[in-house]
């Protein structure tokens, strides 16, 4: 048995040999209990397997890291598994709308995404960042459906199971700046072809025509998801609104300056640039 940091989280994770434990520590206050609350209300074969969730964090099943090599050079094939994967469990049908739950849906409130904005543009010293946002948060035409999210579906939260299938791990339960909409999760899609694991595991971003090229690529997945509706331009808009927070929320969380400088640049000068180009 074994004590292990894991990404940028503040949980303690304790991994025996056939289940993982997830605890709450003081910077966590009860989140991971929520997570596990979350992952157990609603199960898929693609989310940990919630064994039991105690007053300090959960039991789940153990899963197996996906090999750096999968991702650092290029993301978008295991990008592209993922999305098709994601989409199957985020489908209506599969999580249905239950507000009587212990875990709702949540609606997106304007007053608190804005005071998020603020909260994490200012430490950071992205100042025009947080005036942007501030003006397109009102211009984007956000979804009115609430609809099942895991969060932070980025490819460093992406494990395997024993058949080697993929495992999104780390759901972040919604709340009303990351609330019950799928634009949420698709801005993490965009995050990671965006380079967020490159730069926090090389130490080094795409180049800029690299980055837009893959941005296009998922931006094309979110735009065409449902056959019915044509080309959806607000969906694309909405996700790169919240592409620019989670870019921002992973610098926020950087250990390394220099890797948090790139990550404060990519979401600034390319994330928030492509949106600007979208909304004229």
């Amino acid at each position: 048995m074994s004590n292990v940091p894991r990404g940028a989280s503040a949980a303690v994770i304790v991994i025996e040999d056939d289940k993982v434990t997830k605890l709450d520590t003081a910077a966590t206050g009860t989140r991971v209990r929520q997570q596990g609350l979350w992952l157990r209300d609603y199960p898929n074969n693609h989310l940990p397997q919630v064994e039991h969730v105690t007053s300090g964090g959960y039991e789940m099943n153990r899963l197996h890291d996906v090999d750096l090599s999968e991702f650092l050079d290029d993301p978008m094939h295991l990008l592209e598994e993922c999305w098709r994967i994601y989409r199957k469990i985020s489908h209506p049908l599969q999580t249905p709308h239950r507000q009587w739950a212990r875990n709702p849906f949540v609606a997106l409130n304007e007053r608190v995404i804005d005071r998020y904005v603020v909260d994490l543009c200012l430490p950071l010293g992205a100042y025009a960042a947080l005036t942007r946002l501030h003006e397109l948060r009102s211009e984007v035409v956000w979804p009115v459906q609430l609809v099942w999210t895991h969060g932070d579906p980025i490819l460093d939260n992406v494990m395997r199971d024993d058949e080697g299938h993929v495992v999104f791990v780390d759901a972040i339960p919604p709340c009303p700046a990351l609330p019950s909409l799928d634009v949420v999760d698709f801005g993490r899609f965009i995050q990671s072809a965006a380079g967020y694991e490159q730069i926090r595991y090389a130490g080094a971003a795409p180049k800029r025509d690299v980055i837009v090229d893959r941005i296009s690529t998922v931006l094309n997945w979110i735009a065409q998801g449902d056959p019915y509706s044509g080309f959806n331009v607000d969906q694309v808009r909405a996700s790169l609104f919240y592409s620019v927070i989670h870019m921002l929320r992973g610098a926020r969380t950087c250990r390394d300056a220099d890797d948090q400088a790139t990550m404060i640049s990519v979401a600034t000068g390319v994330l928030l640039e492509e949106l600007n180009t979208w909304m004229l």
